[in-house]
């Protein structure tokens, strides 16, 4: 993956991160556009370098 090392399909770990991955954006994509500060906090779990998205405070 990032690292250029295969890695395991069938890990747990990989699957944890799946589920809060799905789960989240789920969350974000049922918010309503006027709850601004929660899309944006549910981007930032997603996107941690997604400090402040100029497309959601419009």
């Amino acid at each position: 993956m990032k690292a250029g090392r295969l890695y395991n399909a069938n890990s747990k770990d990989l699957e944890k991160y799946h589920l809060f991955g799905m789960e989240t954006c789920d969350k974000f994509n049922r918010t309503p556009l006027w709850m601004k500060k929660r899309k944006q906090r549910l981007l930032e779990k997603l996107i941690p370098s997604a400090k402040f998205c100029e497309a959601i405070a419009k």
